[in-house]
């Protein structure tokens, strides 16, 4: 093991991590091995791709008194390079994160599947969470089993059916009393199965109504709520890669052959996301909007489809908190960088926030 600090002045100690002894070299003497050392990395530092200490924003965190800005990290004779860098990311990483604390994300679609993954896992990194969804009782289970869990984060469940414009102007009023909205998820959606050459408009308008119309309206109520405040603000829109292209892989398209307008509010979806991203950087505001567009993930959106029911035995698939991941990791990044798109991880665009196109 190889020690440098300031107490030898640049003088290398070898120092055996079997041993409680230094093995002395020419004309030095054998002493006692000091305690561990502690490195203090200070949360206005980050670590670049070269693995060195680069600056950073300093985070919007209130630290107690007692911790003086520095988080303590124990390094161990027998810790390799690979375990401090990595803690390093972390703790930089979980100091951006850290603004984050307190503040209120509003989750669609929040009782099952993805929604309940994104929720769980805002609620762990200590952010409060205000989840709608139109099952009472899926509500009623998530939030006794996050009072189980303990988490950091207060959860407010709201029953609130997002095509019906009172219940969702009621919804975001009931929000605006719990501080605003600092952080919009929207990630309630519907599929549907059948032909459109064999479908009806009520099916029309069930997928536009969820799928495009809530959203729009969810971003309009939960800009308006961060300008407002003038507070930094995240959107997030969980689309799908059927937003980008439709599949052609032979090995799906016998079970997912048809998809009705899905794929098209997907598409518009997507557009949105664009569209609400420029009209945000031309009036300088501190909020980003990030899609997210996973492939096939194992939730129940299809189980109501009598042919859908053994459809995830049969494909590979994502897991709901492979999508909660790809969140957080977005909502952690400093305010100046815009996460455009995550497309199943195959595809990540980042830009400057207010960068355009």
């Amino acid at each position: 093991m190889v020690r440098n600090d300031a107490r030898n002045h640049g003088n290398i100690e070898k120092w055996s991590s079997s041993s409680s002894i230094w093995r002395a070299g020419p004309g030095q003497e054998a002493r006692e091995k000091p305690p561990p050392v502690f490195l203090s990395i200070s949360s206005s530092s980050c670590v670049n791709k070269n693995n060195a200490l680069g600056p950073a924003p300093d985070p919007v965190h209130q630290m107690p008194a007692h911790e003086d800005r520095y988080t303590p990290l124990l390094l161990r004779p027998e810790t390799s390079i690979w375990h401090v860098n990595r803690e390093l990311r972390r703790t930089c990483r979980q100091a951006i994160m850290d603004r984050w604390l307190g503040k209120t994300a509003v989750v669609t679609g929040a009782a099952s599947g993805i929604g309940e993954a994104i929720t769980c896992a805002l609620l762990q990194n200590g952010v409060n969470v205000a989840a709608l969804d139109v099952q009472k009782e899926r509500l009623a289970k998530l939030d006794a089993e996050c009072r189980r869990e303990g988490f950091p984060g207060t959860l407010h469940t709201i029953c609130c059916d997002i095509t019906r414009e009172d219940e969702i102007d009621a919804a975001f009023s009931h929000i605006e009393t719990l501080g605003g909205v600092d952080v919009m998820v929207n990630n309630a959606g519907v599929i549907e199965t059948s032909r459109v050459i064999e479908s009806d408009r009520k099916t029309f308008e069930r997928l536009l109504n969820i799928n495009v119309l809530a959203v729009a309206v969810c971003i309009n109520k939960a800009v308006r709520s961060m300008r407002k405040r003038n507070v930094e603000g995240h959107v997030f829109n969980i689309n799908s890669v059927l937003g980008h292209y439709l599949l052609t892989n032979v090995s799906t398209v016998g079970l997912l052959a048809d998809f009705n307008l899905y794929p098209a509010t997907k598409h518009g979806s997507v557009a949105l996301t664009h569209v609400v991203r420029r009209e945000l950087a031309s009036i300088k505001a501190p909020i980003r909007i990030t899609s997210i567009s996973p492939g096939t993930v194992k939730t129940n959106i299809c189980m109501d489809s009598k042919e859908m029911k053994d459809f995830f035995d049969k494909v590979p698939t994502l897991q709901p908190k492979d999508i909660a991941d790809a969140l957080i990791y977005a909502l952690g990044t400093r305010p100046e960088v815009q996460v455009q798109t995550i497309v199943n991880i195959t595809e990540l665009t980042i830009q400057h926030t207010g960068e355009l196109p």
